[in-house]
């Protein structure tokens, strides 16, 4: 379970991932996940500076059961260097025929 200091991060994932739903604006191609919430969290931070588009959502359930942030692109390759250039380390997928597919890891 998530770290109690975590929880106004979950809550917000949550509500964006519903305005999302509601407007039908989930449509980008990759999900990235991270090894926990404060990568996630710390990414999220790096994109933004870097002004690079994403979204953040929690998790979806089908990649990873337990509390988690992932961001959605429509492109990951310039996102992954970024990102290992910070020592955070990523999963990507991509969802073919509804199903969470990774393409892309390099946890260790």
């Amino acid at each position: 379970m998530a770290e109690l200091k975590y929880l106004p991060a979950g809550i917000r994932l949550h509500i964006k991932e519903l305005v999302y739903k509601v407007t039908n604006s989930l449509n980008e191609r990759y999900y990235i996940s991270f090894k926990n919430i404060a990568d996630g969290l710390k990414a999220e931070k790096i994109l933004k500076e870097k002004e690079i588009e994403f979204k953040s959502i929690p998790v979806p359930d089908d990649i990873f059961e337990e509390c988690g942030v992932s961001i959605l692109v429509d492109e990951y390759e310039n996102i992954r260097d970024i990102l290992k250039s910070n020592s955070i380390e990523i999963e990507v997928f991509e969802y073919k025929e509804n199903r969470a597919v990774k393409i892309y890891s390099n946890f260790s």
